[in-house]
């Protein structure tokens, strides 16, 4: 018999509440990482590519890295128990501890946010719309869909206004608008993420040599962060068309 399928349902509904009002969940976890046992494998291929480039956005504020760190590496671990056939429940314990974790962090008592903090904030909230459109595929038309986009794009306009702080993080930014691009489920969020993603990789043209300018090296570069073929490489095909479309 399954004990863990009843607290399971509680604590993937409480998250879900507190994901849908932006807040901390009222309730606790019932069950955390440490009770599950999950594959070596899955456990091996989440840890690569290395997060350690999330330390480029912290600048000398290494310790702002760590705990996004741990959510994305979390969330791949979702990523590979999904290819590797883990027990749904373990995969539901493995994202119901990633979506807190980032409740925590998006919703915990702040002072006036540094620029940094901005910077990791923006990539949370990507990573967000990430857990539910392409690991709880949820429908990016629906209405969590709808409003995870929206805090995104809110998030971006927030860390817009500091003129520099994305400057030498387009590595970020463009998984950021990405992301964005693959949890729109409106037209009119869609061509928002894709205007500002063709933006930034024009951008990245103008510095780069050609032979670095290709569509693998902007999947690799995305990979670099989170990433499921499933949802993702339609989304980078249409991304990629739209780039070709508007430099040729």
């Amino acid at each position: 018999m399954n004990t863990l399928g009843s607290p399971n349902v509680y604590t993937r509904t409480a998250i879900q509440v507190a994901s849908g009002l932006g807040r901390v969940p009222v309730l606790p976890m019932f069950h955390t990482l440490d009770q599950i046992s999950l594959p070596s494998s899955v456990v091996s291929r989440a840890a690569t590519p290395s997060l350690r480039h999330l330390d480029r956005l912290a600048g000398h504020d290494l310790d702002e890295a760590e705990e996004p760190r741990n959510i994305l590496s979390t969330l791949r671990q979702a990523v590979w128990s999904h290819a590797a056939a883990v027990a749904a429940d373990d995969i539901r314990i493995v994202m119901n501890t990633a979506d807190n974790a980032i409740l925590h962090y998006l919703y915990a008592e702040r002072r006036t946010a540094t620029p940094v903090q901005k910077r990791f904030i923006v990539l949370i909230s990507a990573a967000h719309v990430f857990l539910y459109a392409v690991l709880r595929e949820v429908p990016t038309t629906g209405h969590m869909g709808r409003i995870l986009v929206t805090r995104l794009r809110a998030a971006l306009e927030d860390a817009d206004a500091i003129a520099l702080v994305w400057v030498s993080h387009d590595a970020a930014l463009l998984w950021i608008l990405f992301v964005g691009f693959v949890g729109s489920g409106t037209a009119e969020d869609r061509a928002w993420f894709a205007s500002r993603l063709v933006e930034v990789l024009k951008r990245a043209r103008d510095v780069l040599p050609p032979e670095r300018c290709t569509r693998e090296n902007l999947q690799q570069l995305l990979t670099a962060f989170l990433w499921r073929d499933k949802f993702c490489l339609p989304a980078l095909d249409d991304a990629w068309a739209l780039w070709k479309r508007g430099v040729t």
